[in-house]
């Protein structure tokens, strides 16, 4: 409470009106002012004669019971609690000072400048700074490198910059209009130089360390400042995250890639074990062969093997919907081919249960990956878009057929 009445609040040594983060607007009332909590939680200032120069919060509760409390905050925030002692509820906010709770000069400490995340208020370095104790908002920030001779002219510094924060005012120097970019530049040749603030063509340098900072959502206060910071600091950086990432999607890829070969491998797997079957099963009915116990077909001389391949004839089975299944040297490609023009997949996978659709595709898809002519052939990145989906798969052609062996 100041002489003149008005309630102030100011950060902790710097009484000062410049420095002032909230008041009440009282300072007409002379030195005998005084601050007033009722039990009905009226928040009021007095002047000197007893009448009620400014109410700052209205009558709240008549009822007994309840409990007022005012206090100035950690965060530096004047707020007005009550507590009703016929329960046992917390302690609930009635009045504050401010909603900003970046308002308070001096939250943050040296070299930070204040952020609202959620409306609640934290502390950022500036770039090419870091904490002095980890997690200590009040001990300020420090640079995260070594600052070499001037005689290098600003060869292994950069400058970084921060648009819309305040700060305490430390100008050592001053360039009247002037540019954006000649700011930056000035800053960066002048090897004093650590931090410039840009405004309305006006470039202040600074001294350091700065204090007080806060961003600010105001359009008054739409400045940048340009911070001085090692060119090593910010490339190793750069390198890190990059890094990372690529890391990551290698990892992905080959994870889907990997899925993916399994799925094509397990389906032609899954039709070769087929197919067996039903030759197994076709021959098991064939007078000419004889099985053992259902398990392994019997040795056979050479005239009987002669005699059942008419003289050892090469036959390909061409199959089709409404033809028997193919004989013992049908090529497997070719019948699953025909499978999938007859529209016929169902015969790929007997009694199984799976789903048509997904089935096509994986056929599909398998049909372009054994063409002979690798050119043919889709891309790993595209095989996986076509399993997943995400495109439309052509129809293949033939895997015998000649365009696929040129």
């Amino acid at each position: 409470m100041q002489k003149d009445g008005n309630l102030v609040l100011y950060p902790i040594g710097n009484p000062i009106p410049e420095y002032a983060y909230w008041a009440s607007g009282t300072y007409d009332i002379g030195d005998k002012g005084s601050l007033n909590l009722d039990l009905d939680g009226r928040l009021y200032i007095l002047n000197a004669t007893g009448f009620t120069s400014k109410n700052l919060t209205s009558r709240v509760y008549q009822r007994r019971g309840i409990t007022f409390m005012l206090k100035i905050d950690w965060d530096g925030l004047l707020r007005l609690y009550s507590h009703d002692l016929s329960n046992t509820s917390r302690w609930s906010i009635l009045w504050n000072n401010t909603n900003d709770g970046c308002a308070p000069r001096g939250f943050c400490g040296f070299n930070m400048f204040c952020v609202l995340i959620d409306q609640k208020p934290g502390c950022r370095c500036l770039p090419g700074f870091a904490e002095v104790n980890q997690g200590n908002r009040t001990s300020g920030c420090v640079r995260n490198f070594t600052v070499e001779s001037c005689k290098n002219k600003g060869r292994n510094y950069t400058i970084r910059e921060e648009d819309n924060t305040i700060w305490e005012d430390a100008t050592y120097s001053v360039l009247s209009q002037t540019s954006r970019e000649d700011c930056s530049l000035a800053c960066l040749d002048d090897c004093n130089c650590e931090v410039a603030i840009f405004k309305d063509g006006e470039c202040k340098k600074q001294r350091l360390p700065l204090r007080y900072g806060k961003r600010s959502s105001q359009s008054e206060d739409s400045n940048v400042v340009f911070i001085k910071v090692a060119k090593t600091t910010e490339s190793s950086t750069d390198r890190i995250f990059p890094t990372i990432i690529t890391h990551i999607i290698i990892i992905i890829i080959s994870c889907l890639f990997v899925f993916s070969l399994i799925v094509v491998v397990a389906i032609f797997g899954m039709v070769n074990h087929r197919y067996c079957v039903l030759l197994y099963r076709r021959n098991s009915h064939n007078g000419n062969i004889e099985f053992m116990e259902d398990v392994a077909p019997r040795s056979n001389s050479y005239a009987e093997l002669e005699r059942m391949t008419d003289g050892f004839k090469e036959e390909i089975g061409r199959g089709s919907s409404d033809q028997s299944l193919p004989e013992e040297q049908v090529i497997l490609e070719e019948w699953v081919y025909q499978c999938f023009v007859d529209g016929e997949l169902g015969q790929l996978v007997g009694d199984e249960e799976v789903e048509a659709k997904q089935l096509e595709r994986i056929i599909k898809v398998a049909l372009w990956c054994i063409l002979d002519e690798p050119s043919l052939r889709p891309s790993m990145k595209k095989v996986l878009l076509m399993l997943e989906g995400t495109v439309d798969i052509p129809t293949p052609p033939n895997p015998t057929s000649f365009i696929s062996t040129i």
